[in-house]
């Protein structure tokens, strides 16, 4: 057993003042409630207890706002939660390859295999979150500049401010967990390797990640390594909010400035891979997942911001243009429908599945069709995606929105922030505890996956309850209240 240290005993007094915090508040609103006190609570300490409150937290999480826009983007958070289970089996596969195998033939034959090849391009995927986080930013902002009437630095700044608050809490307890107590969980062959080795890097370097920079710097010891989406996705709210501040200055040119940013966002990723001769994405072959943070092309395009800032900008375009949609009531015709599902079944998936292209013996570097591939397959990726979410939001959804809107999925696409944590944490975890072969095919992969999602939602409801919400609460109210814009795109629409 490891011996404890400084580090492990303050995240344990950390965490046992928020467990405490949750009690008292917990306790004190179940007294109000029992007592029927209607009345709302005026003293500072009351409203602070009433944050940490899990009955109140556990209400507003499966409460479904009555307002236009929410019930116009309850689709978002089915397409969220079905989403965030892709990842988790992307991201068990990556685990599962990197550990002992039993059947490592399995493994081969699915770098051949069209449909299971796939599944090793999972950096697309995550086009489909920074797509619908561009697309809310725009329409909100678009929105509330509308309220408004003007925009000013002020309100950038608190709008930033608001969202560092929102995001950082849990952010700061899980790296606060992974440099201390998740060392102290298990133990194995490749313990050492996988989970010791987070933690040594966690202690060195937290830092960058709550400043959002862990993406480009000391990317090969990098903290959390999945954290690298929360990185890009904050850098991409603060350029495009830049962007957006710009075409309310000058609305006479939005064309021209929207388009202008967009073919930045092309054009780098491009003459960076041509320039640098990167592959056209990282090549997930076992040796390279062995030392994923190691790889060039992990380092200098997979996780940096202007490597997938492509996505996420074409979802502000698809905001701007839904905003201007709706004011201007587009009606719905047929041959919408037809290029709403027919741009949503091809463009994303058809460049997803290219990636089959580059696993196959036969493929001869080629240094210009990579830069075409890197530049196009998440930008392409994201504009299906926008394209999918501006439809539904038009009424173009038929059947499918009615899917994505059922009810169990309000509640669990708003928990995709914290599993996004979890279950990468639980995974990491398993693999460093494994103690033999794996027998690995679709059916285990499937059923792996399944139990942990059951239990990354398990752990991300604490998370949501106890520290996500409360914290969102105290900032709301205490520090930077009456803010409109929206800015937090995992938050319920």
């Amino acid at each position: 057993m490891l011996p404890l240290t400084l580090i492990d005993i303050i995240v344990c007094f950390l965490l046992g003042s928020i467990i405490l915090l949750v009690l008292c508040g917990s306790s004190y609103d179940a007294v109000r409630r029992k007592h029927k006190c209607e009345n709302q609570v005026k003293t500072t300490g009351g409203r602070l207890l009433m944050c940490f409150s899990l009955f109140t937290n556990f209400h507003k999480l499966g409460t479904l706002s009555k307002t236009e826009d929410s019930k116009s983007f309850r689709f978002i958070q089915g397409i969220r939660f079905l989403t965030m289970f892709l990842v988790v089996t992307t991201h068990g596969l990556f685990w599962t390859i990197r550990g002992p195998i039993q059947n490592p033939e399995w493994v081969e034959e699915s770098y051949k295999d069209f449909f299971r090849s796939g599944f090793m391009n999972g950096n697309a995927i995550m086009g489909t979150f920074l797509s619908i986080s561009g697309f809310l930013l725009s329409y909100f902002f678009m929105q509330d500049k509308h309220f408004r009437g003007s925009f000013s630095i002020f309100d950038f700044l608190r709008v930033i401010g608001h969202r560092y608050m929102r995001l950082t809490p849990v952010y700061a307890i899980m790296v606060a967990l992974a440099a201390s107590w998740f060392n102290h969980l298990g133990s194995g062959p490749m313990w050492n390797h996988i989970v010791s080795t987070e933690t040594e890097d966690c202690r060195q370097n937290w830092w960058y990640n709550l400043l959002y920079v862990n993406n480009y710097i000391n990317v090969d010891k990098s903290c959390l390594g999945q954290t690298w989406y929360l990185a890009v996705d904050f850098q991409c709210f603060v350029m495009s909010m830049l962007v957006l501040i710009l075409l309310c200055k000058y609305p006479q040119f939005d064309k021209i400035i929207l388009g202008a940013v967009m073919l930045l966002w092309i054009l780098v990723p491009f003459l960076q891979t041509y320039i640098e001769r990167l592959d056209p994405m990282v090549i997930n072959y076992p040796d390279t997942l062995i030392n994923l943070q190691q790889n060039r092309t992990f380092q200098r395009m997979y996780v940096p911001f202007h490597g997938n800032a492509g996505a996420y900008f074409v979802g502000v375009i698809f905001g701007y243009i839904y905003y201007n949609a709706k004011r201007n009531t587009v009606k719905r015709t047929r041959l919408m429908y037809v290029l709403v599902w027919s741009i949503s079944l091809t463009v994303p998936w058809t460049f997803f599945m290219l990636s089959f292209i580059f696993y196959q013996p036969s493929y001869k570097y080629n240094v210009l069709s990579a830069s075409f591939y890197a530049c196009a397959y998440k930008t392409l990726f994201g504009t299906g995606i926008a394209v999918l979410v501006t439809g539904f939001a038009l009424g173009y959804g038929w059947i499918c929105n009615s899917i994505v809107s059922w009810k169990p999925f309000q509640v669990l696409g708003r928990l995709t922030y914290t599993i996004y944590f979890t279950h990468f944490s639980l995974q990491r975890l398993q693999a460093g505890a494994t103690k033999q072969p794996v027998y690995l095919d679709e059916y285990s992969l499937f059923r792996s996956t399944l139990s942990d999602m059951i239990i990354a939602v398990g752990l991300a409801l604490l998370l949501c309850l106890c520290i996500e919400m409360p914290f969102s609460a105290i900032t709301t109210v205490f520090i930077l209240p009456d803010l409109k814009v929206q800015t937090a795109p995992h938050k319920k629409s």
